[in-house]
């Protein structure tokens, strides 16, 4: 955990863990040939064949408001190494309820799996913000069938 005062801000950087990404041809590059992605990464210094990723959802308290960005992977990841934001925001001094506002910077599911927690919203009393863009792109008719099962949506009501 790292804060950083910021005016009358506070900013606390939380950790909801460490995945280990096997295969990162698999998941980034995804429109390049994986040889192509093994050259990049090494030219990079970055591991070829495996590589540990950190996921790092901010809280900043405005004194008024108490914002949370992203979410990490909620229970989903927990059996992964993720899913520790719920445990590293009581470590920072905040509990659910007080989130005011959770703003996503999209929508993939190690942003926003910590939305629910035991099939309940896990920020009940926050309200929710994400680009207009991001949200477009996932109720597009062409994303219809993902839709019914995002982790997001059940979180929303229209």
């Amino acid at each position: 955990m790292s804060k950083i005062q910021l005016g009358a801000m506070k900013i606390v950087i939380v950790s909801d863990g460490d995945t280990i990404q096997n295969r990162p041809w698999a998941t980034f590059g995804t429109d390049r040939p994986p040889e192509e992605v093994k050259t990049l990464l090494q030219q990079n210094f970055l591991p070829t064949e495996q590589f540990v990723l950190s996921y790092a959802p901010i809280i900043i308290d405005t004194g008024t408001e108490v914002i949370l960005v992203d979410t990490g992977f909620g229970e989903d990841g927990r059996s992964n190494g993720a899913g520790k934001m719920l445990g590293a925001l009581q470590a920072a001094g905040y509990s659910p309820d007080q989130i005011t506002m959770v703003f996503l910077t999209h929508l993939h599911r190690d942003h926003i799996g910590g939305l629910r927690e035991a099939g309940a919203e896990t920020f009940a009393k926050a309200r929710y913000a994400v680009n207009a863009t991001e949200y477009d792109f996932w109720v597009s008719d062409a994303r219809g069938a993902q839709l019914q099962t995002a982790t997001i949506f059940r979180c929303w009501s229209a």
